[in-house]
């Protein structure tokens, strides 16, 4: 592994049980809590293609902004309903 690969954080996608799905570096998991670093929010969304092919698009949005420019935010794992490290094609 490279020294570049090393100090790059490793990203995780999380899916709420309210629906809501977001993309983030974790800092810390214990048995009732997560902290979640820099999240952005996935909107998916469909895109016509100049073929005329519909395909889905994504685009990442702060997560809670603009109500709070924290960057650090701890969710109880309650309200988590899995926890999935992203693709290298999602990076």
């Amino acid at each position: 592994m490279s020294d570049l690969a090393k100090e790059l954080p490793t990203y995780y996608i999380i899916k709420f049980f309210n629906g809501e799905e977001i993309v983030c570096d974790l800092n810390h998991i214990d048995e009732e809590q997560v902290k979640l670093i820099n999240p952005m929010k996935i909107h998916a969304y469909p895109k016509m293609t100049e073929t005329g092919q519909v395909k889905e698009q994504i685009a990442l949005h702060r997560w809670l902004h603009p109500y709070t420019n924290e960057t650090e935010f701890t969710v109880g794992k309650k309200n988590i309903m899995t926890i999935a490290k992203c693709s290298d094609t999602m990076m």
